[in-house]
């Protein structure tokens, strides 16, 4: 079984959010799993995929911003 793992969906609607939706709303999974990596505390679509048995895979993501000034 090939397997696919969604990163990069947010809490809030956009985008991204919308095109993986959309995909994975119309994907036939008998072949390959489609889980998702989780960011935040929620993602925007969050109670429809759990519907479906699919597994969130948490992941804590440090920013790290330089600025540097002349």
């Amino acid at each position: 079984m090939k397997k696919i793992l969604y990163f990069g969906m947010t809490e809030n609607l956009g985008g991204t959010e919308s095109f993986i939706i959309n995909f994975w709303r119309e994907f036939d999974n008998k072949n390959i799993k489609i889980d998702f990596v989780k960011t935040g505390d929620h993602l925007y679509f969050e109670d429809e995929i759990l519907k479906k048995k699919v597994e969130f895979s948490p992941c804590q993501l440090e920013e790290k911003i330089q600025l540097n000034t002349l």
